[in-house]
């Protein structure tokens, strides 16, 4: 049986309103655990070692977006996209995906 991918579109609003993003809400586990770990640590005071895990969880979970820089050009959704986005943003979209994680739903064992 191949595993589905989970996804949830998230819409933003306030300064960013039209814009959504759509997370995956069915991480691999390890992977997910992994980054968690790497900010647990960063977190004990080596604080440029926080950026790597964040950027990885945000890579890992955001499946698509419909963000345009100021000359309607495609960001990419991917990590040199995250790192073209503006901070605010950035902050916004951590919240988002988090809450996201945070409700994760069971599996559905519907027959």
């Amino acid at each position: 049986m191949k595993i589905p991918i989970k996804t949830k579109r998230i819409k933003l609003d306030g300064d960013y309103k039209g814009g959504w993003v759509d997370v995956r809400i069915n991480p691999p586990a390890g992977e997910l655990l992994d980054y968690i770990a790497a900010i647990q640590e960063a977190d004990k005071g080596d604080m440029g070692k926080l950026a790597p895990p964040c950027y990885g969880i945000l890579e890992m979970a955001i499946m698509a977006w419909n963000f345009t820089d100021a000359k309607d050009i495609d960001i990419p959704c991917d990590a040199k996209g995250l790192k073209a986005l503006p901070v605010d943003l950035l902050i916004l979209l951590t919240v988002k995906v988090q809450e996201a994680m945070v409700a994760l739903p069971l599996a559905s064992n519907a027959k």
